[in-house]
């Protein structure tokens, strides 16, 4: 197999060509899976340590520990072509993931067949979470030939097994009247990848998935424990520092290794290896796999997966991108392209490490259901079970265990799980956990979906730290968690009831917030901003929060200063306060990271304008001045300067009122247009362009819906409010009619809507409709994607097609704040009974300092194209759409 070097320089420079041209007029609003690859998920569970994506075919294709922040441990990846979602499996190779197959005899001549499940033209397929709704997706295949009714459920248990974490895939096959299926066998495939959490680089979100092909370690056959033990010791193969995208870091294989070159061990040499495997290697991610009843026969293999052709293929239509989209223009000759792509003459690890034992790829080895039996592999490893289904009737259940740990006792120690419970015990930890949430009761099909919300925000919520995630998919790289999303999520938590837990994420952000002014990560980061005053800085501001973070606070992105991001976190620190049992104890415990954030908000002023001075906004390179992160300063100042009322505080209050108000002042003079009696996201009289005009699919009307709510720049029966919501509004329609080509995140709209005009019997009806036709735009799983992209048939229907990292946990939320803005308004607003009123929160409010407040410059460029090629690594964790 080749070495897939490449995908590394083609997932990066792929983002930093976006970043550098706009999308085009036709349907690119979902260019980021053009780059990335889409999502094959339908459907997910977890309990906070394991997570798990399956997709429309029953396959597992994330399966993310000891995080859904981190690590994949499957080698699976799709393509980015612009009919990827037509292909089979989104364009994944066959042999990656994880999949089930039945071995069956139906009587005729010959041996048995195998038939695997994701086969569509033999199977017909559908997922949902089950007759209850419940916590696990079901898949239910039929094969009409075979008279065969099979039903997929994939279970984690809610509570660690022996320290380990477990999945339980539980396969119930039953042959309907007729059928002529005498016996069958189920064969398990899958090509796990484990993935120590030791391995991941600052800043570069993609070892766990980008480098499949190259990040795996070995397995081995367990004959006491009837399992394979697929395992990533925490100091071996490592991606810890950017040096090694370029060299990869060195591998010893151990004891593994040195009976590979031998040549092939015997039972008794891997029955060795196999109760030696915590003495000889290192801590890091162990899987155990197994069936019950047990395997009958097992395969470990070389992995022959072609990821290089499917890497190659990524280049292939980067290359091609400019052909489709006008507008789409390569900062780089696209020759260099070619250099990203695998080597096909580079030497194999066998090769590398002269192992003279060889064993057969286990999917190649499946297909005709006989196993080989070799029970040691290293480098890139996959491997497959067969176990018998024994049938009462005519129904028989077999059940696939996946055990994870941090060492092969733990792994090991979680097989003995009782695995027939798991999927009860999932199902009533999720009940549970549902009986005292709050949910919208004003429409049955609103309150699913708005339900299936509130449980992906569970499944992605990291159990130690609280942190959530903004998907758990990995193409994009999403598994991180974004200041700016979490001050929604924490809305959402309260308002559901969960308000320790908001707690725990307030402290969490106070911890993440930057103590010191730092220097640009050689290589990866842009030159920080200017100073306020214009003099150059060689040093990203203190007292500001990062793009975005892995659950347990490792930096995840590379735009260091975003002024909202930032605004973002100072205000869902305060606005907590409204729904905590004694508001003022719970303010001055986080009372310095206020202070330091907002004292860092008003000094990042525009002498000449009174806006922010140029900072990033919503995932964007560029330094600019937008409405986008004006309000959202105004918006942290605003509730800061409360807080501090609250408190005593008068000198910090007087001293963020008065920043506020200039900021007010500069706002109205330089964002409303009083010809148009409308907010626009751009200075007229400068030639910044809105930051959402910059994302494809973005509504323009963003953050119009946010100085509404949450950064409420007016009061909600200001005349010029009334006719922002008006416009906004009739905005979004035609993307929630369908009648347009889609768009994302128009539902911060919907929520500022509901919470404005929620309960206004002139505005209520029609944003009753407007809600229920989003809710019918979900999947069929009730999730929602990024992008939302509109689909013509050919017979003219037109019909929803959701996008990027779906399910995407933002759109979830903005989904349900929707829902119970429009069942009480005030819910969302706890905070404006506990704080004291608003100084600044008008026009004749506290007046600021003086300014012309009318933008003249030219925004900053940002990084430059060369900054953006030295930086091709670290592209990776830019959002298009935000």
């Amino acid at each position: 197999m080749r070495t897939p070097d490449g995908l590394l320089g083609l997932v990066a420079l792929s983002l930093s060509l976006a970043l550098a041209s706009p999308a085009s007029a036709q349907t690119g609003i979902d260019l980021i899976e053009n780059f990335f690859g889409a999502a094959n998920v339908e459907a997910i569970t977890g309990h906070g340590r394991l997570s798990v994506g399956v997709s429309k075919d029953g396959e597992l294709t994330v399966l993310s520990w000891p995080s859904p922040s981190y690590s994949d441990q499957l080698g699976y990846l799709n393509s980015n072509a612009l009919d990827a979602r037509a292909r089979p499996r989104f364009g994944a190779p066959e042999g990656t993931g994880a999949t089930f197959g039945l071995l069956v005899d139906d009587g005729t001549d010959g041996p048995p067949i195998v038939h695997w499940l994701h086969d569509r033209s033999a199977w017909t397929a559908s997922t949902s979470y089950g007759p209850d709704d419940g916590a696990n997706p079901h898949t239910v295949f039929s094969n009409e030939r075979l008279g065969l009714r099979v039903t997929v459920v994939d279970a984690v248990a809610p509570a660690p097994v022996g320290g380990a974490d477990v999945l339980v895939r539980e396969v119930r096959v039953v042959r309907e009247e007729g059928s002529p299926v005498l016996s069958a066998e189920l064969l398990t495939f899958a090509n796990l990848s484990p993935m120590p959490p030791e391995s991941r680089i600052p800043q570069l979100p993609f070892v766990d998935w980008a480098f499949d092909g190259r990040n795996d370690f070995a397995a081995v056959w367990d004959e006491d424990a009837q399992a394979i033990v697929h395992f990533h010791p925490g100091d071996q193969r490592i991606y810890d520092v950017i040096g090694d995208v370029l060299n990869a870091p060195e591998v010893d294989f151990g004891a593994i290794g040195a009976a590979l070159r031998d040549g092939s061990p015997d039972a008794d040499a891997i029955a060795a290896l196999a109760a030696a495997l915590d003495e000889d290697y290192a801590p890091g991610a162990y899987a155990a796999l197994t069936t019950v009843p047990a395997p009958t026969q097992h395969q470990i293999g070389f992995d022959a997966s072609d990821f290089c052709g499917i890497q190659d293929e990524l280049v292939d239509n980067v290359r091609a991108l400019p052909e489709v989209f006008e507008e789409v223009e390569l900062p780089l000759d696209p020759d260099v392209l070619d250099a990203l792509r695998c080597d096909p003459e580079a030497p194999t690890l066998a090769e590398e490490n002269g192992w003279t034992h060889d064993a057969a790829d286990a999917w190649a080895d499946a297909a005709d259901g006989a196993l080989e039996g070799n029970g040691l592999a290293a480098g890139e490893v996959n491997e497959a079970l067969r176990t018998p289904l024994l049938f009462e009737g005519d129904e028989a259940v077999a059940r696939a265990v996946f055990s994870f740990g941090r060492d092969a006792a733990t792994a090991r120690a979680g097989l003995a799980v009782d695995a027939a419970a798991v999927v009860g015990e999932s199902d009533a930890a999720l009940a549970a956990f549902l009986e005292d949430k709050r949910l919208p009761t004003w429409d049955e099909d609103v309150r699913r979906v708005a339900r299936r919300s509130l449980i992906n925000i569970r499944v992605g919520t990291d159990a130690e730290t609280g942190a959530i995630v903004a998907s758990i998919t990995r193409q994009a790289p999403y598994g991180l968690d974004w200041p700016r999303d979490g001050a929604f999520f924490n809305v959402l938590l309260d308002v559901s009831g969960q308000h320790e837990l908001v707690t725990r994420r307030a402290t969490l952000y106070q911890a993440w917030q930057r103590a010191e002014p730092v220097r640009p990560t050689f290589v990866i980061d842009p030159e920080p901003p200017p100073n306020p005053d214009g003099t150059p800085s060689r040093f990203y501001p203190a007292d500001a929060w990062e793009m975005n973070y892995y659950a347990d606070g490792m930096i995840g992105g590379f735009f260091r200063f975003e002024i909202d991001n930032t605004g973002f976190s100072v205000w869902t620190i305060v606005a907590h306060a409204g729904w905590v049992d004694d508001p003022e104890s719970y303010l001055r415990d986080h009372w310095e990271a206020i202070r330091r954030g907002a004292d860092l908000l008003t000094r990042w002023r525009d002498p000449e304008t009174g806006l922010p001075a140029p900072a990033q906004e919503d995932d964007n390179a560029a330094y600019t001045q937008t409405l986008h992160g004006s309000v959202t300063t105004f918006g942290a100042l605003e509730i800061a300067s409360r807080a501090a009322r609250l408190l005593g505080e008068v000198e910090d209050a007087e001293r963020w009122e008065e920043r506020a108000g200039e900021l007010r002042d500069a706002m109205l003079a330089s964002f409303y247009d009083f010809e148009e009696e409308r907010f626009i996201s751009e200075a007229p009289t400068g030639p910044q362009r809105a930051t959402a005009a910059q994302n494809p699919g973005s509504t323009p009307t963003g953050p119009t819906a946010w100085l509404v709510w949450p950064m409420t720049l007016l009061p909600l029966d200001d005349a010029r409010i009334e006719r922002q919501l008006e416009l906004d509004r009739e905005t979004i329609r035609p993307t929630v009619e369908l009648e347009n080509e889609g768009g994302s995140y128009f539902m911060k709209n919907t929520v500022s809507l509901g919470v404005a005009r929620g309960m206004d019997p002139a505005w209520r009806d029609d944003l009753l409709e407007l809600t229920r036709r989003t809710a019918a735009q979900a999947t069929a799983t009730d999730h929602y994607g990024e992008v939302m992209v509109v689909v013509e048939e050919a017979d003219g229907t037109r019909r929803p097609s959701q996008r990027v990292s779906t399910p995407h946990l933002w759109e979830g939320a903005l989904f349900y704040l929707t829902a119970m803005a429009l069942e009480e308004p005030e819910a969302l607003m706890a905070y404006e009974d506990v704080l004291p009123p608003s100084e600044v929160r008008s026009a004749g409010g506290v007046s600021g300092g003086s300014c012309d407040c009318r933008i003249e410059r030219a925004p900053s460029e940002g990084p430059s194209a060369a900054w953006a090629l030295l930086v091709v690594p670290a592209i990776v964790v830019a959002r298009l759409r935000r």
